[in-house]
Order: C-alpha cells, then structure tokens, then sequence
C-alpha cells in the first residue's frame, strides 16, 4: 500500500473539513479491519 500519491497532491487548506471527513472514514476502515483480523485469529 503507498501513501506517496497522496502525500503528492495535498488538499487545499480550504478543505481541511474534508479531510477531516476522509480521516474518520479511514479510521473507521481501519477498525473494521481490525475487526475482521481480530474475530479471524481467535479462530
């Protein structure tokens, strides 16, 4: 997984609501996998 694309092309400083917003759902993405990960070890 790269990151760098993202680093490459930064958001506005305008939109910083919006990546506020698309930290959240990553976040939330992250715990879901964690999630998943979590329930498939303990089997």
């Amino acid at each position: 997984m790269k990151l760098i694309p993202l680093i490459r092309n930064p958001e506005p400083f305008e939109d910083s609501k919006n990546l506020q917003e698309r930290v959240n759902e990553l976040e939330s993405k992250v715990k879901e996998l964690e999630a998943k990960l979590n329930t498939s070890a303990s089997e």
